[in-house]
């Protein structure tokens, strides 16, 4: 008996799925379902595979106020941001870091900008799949904060998911930066934009750039 995971995995739990797969023409196989499968939800059967670092929960934060008709950091500060290509690996992890980056050196926390390590979140969230994703739109903010990640530096990227790793690519020891806060501010664009200028005014290390979530790093 063999299970199919591929196309039909979201909905692999339903008997119509099930009936569909069991009418294909010339099957050398018989589609079922597993018992300890029978029943659960997809987010169910992934987490018995794959452990959460823990639990993160965002409350929302609705920001009110006048914010003008535009306004971009690449103006702003253009030595603080970096558009990185992700390839083919880890798209999740490089729009949670870039900002996180970005935002460093726009608060000044750093006095030029500095790269952070994707491939370290990516080998290392064990609440994500590596290369292929990550199954939660809080996870990566979880991560910084709870876990941090090192420089570029450090940890290359490598685009493979691989092994987490216990030091730097040059055996030198690991240090870790995170994130103090985030906040959901994605209730509405005026929200979004208060956020934006927030950061503009008062240089706290705040953006509405990853996931709509604003990141304060310590």
């Amino acid at each position: 008996m063999f299970v199919v995971m591929q196309s039909f995995a979201k909905e692999f739990h339903s008997q119509t799925v099930l009936d569909m797969l069991k009418n294909i023409p010339d099957l050398t196989w018989t589609p079922d379902i597993p018992e300890k499968f029978r029943g659960l939800s997809e987010e169910h059967v992934r987490h018995s595979f794959i452990p959460k670092i823990g639990s993160f929960t965002n409350e929302k934060t609705h920001l009110i106020g006048a914010a003008p008709d535009s306004f971009s950091w690449i103006e702003e500060k253009p030595e603080c941001i970096l558009v990185r290509d992700s390839d083919s690996c880890g798209s999740w992890a490089f729009s949670s870091v870039g900002p996180f980056s970005d935002n460093r050196c726009i608060s000044g926390e750093d006095a030029k900008r500095v790269t952070y390590s994707e491939q370290y979140m990516i080998s290392c969230d064990k609440g994500s799949d590596g290369c292929a994703g990550t199954y939660h739109i809080s996870q990566p903010q979880y991560f910084l904060q709870k876990i941090g990640v090192p420089t570029d530096k450090c940890v290359s990227y490598k685009q493979v998911t691989g092994k987490c790793p216990t030091s730097c690519d040059d055996k030198t020891p690991l240090v870790l930066y995170k994130s103090s806060k985030f906040e959901d501010v994605c209730t509405n664009e005026e929200s979004i934009m208060v956020q934006i200028i927030i950061a503009s005014e008062d240089q706290r290390l705040r953006d509405a750039g990853s996931f709509c979530f604003g990141l304060v790093s310590q």
